[in-house]
């Protein structure tokens, strides 16, 4: 889950929506990312509990791989 394409893809939805409310304390770079992934994860998990989970046992899994598509490097073009 704490991977690079991840990483990119809540940054580019952070600017897209928002800053995200946290704690005014200083964070590593992990708890940075779980209060991020976190919140944009319990924002939508309305939307995700419609996905059809194709295989994966667990919802948050479908999110990460969301995540991972998007942050994913290049273009997809048909």
């Amino acid at each position: 889950m704490f991977d690079t394409n991840a990483q990119r893809a809540l940054m580019v939805l952070c600017k897209l929506n928002g800053p995200i409310q946290g704690p005014e304390q200083n964070l590593t770079a992990y708890h940075h990312f779980v209060l991020i992934w976190r919140a944009f994860y319990e924002r939508h998990l309305q939307t995700l509990s419609t996905l059809d989970l194709k295989g994966y046992k667990y919802m948050v899994r479908v999110f990460d791989q969301i995540l991972w598509n998007i942050g994913a490097p290049g273009y997809e073009l048909s």
